[in-house]
């Protein structure tokens, strides 16, 4: 079993990208701050098989963010996203969880917040050239007092399988 965990105090991040793709048709702005927040990966199996389940939460916190577009090659990505929203509130958390059937990933969201406003969602088909995967997600916030967080992914390891196959016919 594999662990990684780390606390943040008085956390700030700034993420954007705009238009350097060959079509400049697609939007990332995130921007976040959070008086603490924490985070744990977990995983039990190798990287083609395992289960996984990770977690995070964040304390006195607020965030925005945008993604959208048509990606021709931002942040090497190739394909469709749409989503954006913001949050804010006291207290906030969400476990991602699932598992990993010969290199291909499933996974779920649920999360939740206390005393917090927050709404967003996103869907996504798209390639990611930095990881060789396909990856098909879709997620949902919302909130008042309390708010709740869905989410499922998937994400298909295609250059591995290009390579496997490559590997077969070598062998034969």
């Amino acid at each position: 079993m594999s662990t990684k965990s780390n606390i943040k105090v008085l956390n700030g991040e700034i993420e954007s990208g705009m238009g350097n793709g060959k079509l400049n048709l697609a939007a990332d702005l995130k921007v976040k701050v959070a008086a603490m927040a924490a985070e744990s990966k977990n995983i039990l199996g190798d990287e083609n098989w395992n289960v996984f389940a990770d977690a995070k939460g964040d304390f006195l916190y607020a965030e925005g963010e945008l993604t959208n577009g048509l990606y021709s090659g931002e942040r090497e990505r190739y394909g469709i996203i749409l989503g954006g929203g913001g949050k804010a509130g006291a207290l906030s958390g969400e476990i991602t969880s699932g598992y990993t059937l010969a290199g291909i990933r499933f996974g779920d969201t649920v999360g939740g917040c206390i005393e917090c406003a927050e709404a967003s969602a996103q869907g996504a088909f798209y390639y990611d050239n930095k990881k060789g995967n396909l990856v098909i997600r879709g997620y949902g916030a919302f909130g008042g007092e309390f708010g709740g967080r869905v989410g499922k992914f998937i994400e298909i390891p295609v250059l591995k399988f290009i390579k496997l196959t490559k590997d077969i016919v070598k062998i034969k």
